[in-house]
């Protein structure tokens, strides 16, 4: 899981985003674990099946602030790397570009023209990126 607010345009979207990634994060964890990506971050926060490292994620997550500079991330063993983005910008060309060569999944706090979403969660929608887009236990647009 990445989260990228270096587009931020307004706050509800970053609140959105944050609460997103964290949602999504609890989410995928009990899948195998989860490795949280944030900006001004050193190295991937790791949460376990158990939630073992939850706390330090969520605190992370409440202290994300707004532009933060890009994250660099590598894509997960698994193939799966879900990029959540506090970007809003009409079309979401500048979200999809960024995420397109390193996710499986993108959310956004916005609605992407021409693209049918695979999820909601927190009040963004997910976006299947590819081959390898599958989110485990998702199914249709669920709430998360």
């Amino acid at each position: 899981m990445v989260l990228d607010v270096s587009r931020f345009e307004d706050e509800d979207a970053l609140d959105r985003a944050v609460r997103a990634a964290g949602s999504l994060c609890l989410h995928l964890a009990p899948e195998g674990g989860c490795l949280l990506h944030l900006p001004g971050e050193p190295r991937a926060l790791a949460v376990a099946p158990r939630l073992d490292g939850w706390d330090r994620a969520h605190a992370a997550l409440a202290l994300v602030q707004p532009g933060d500079g890009p994250v660099s991330a590598g894509r997960s063993r698994r193939g799966l790397t879900v990029w959540v983005s506090s970007g809003t910008e009409a079309d979401g060309a500048a979200e999809l570009r960024a995420a397109a060569s390193r996710a499986s999944h993108l959310v956004v706090p916005v609605e992407l023209p021409g693209i049918q979403p695979v999820l909601a969660v927190a009040g963004c929608l997910g976006y299947a990126l590819g081959a390898r887009a599958a989110l485990p236990g998702a199914t249709g647009r669920a709430a998360a």
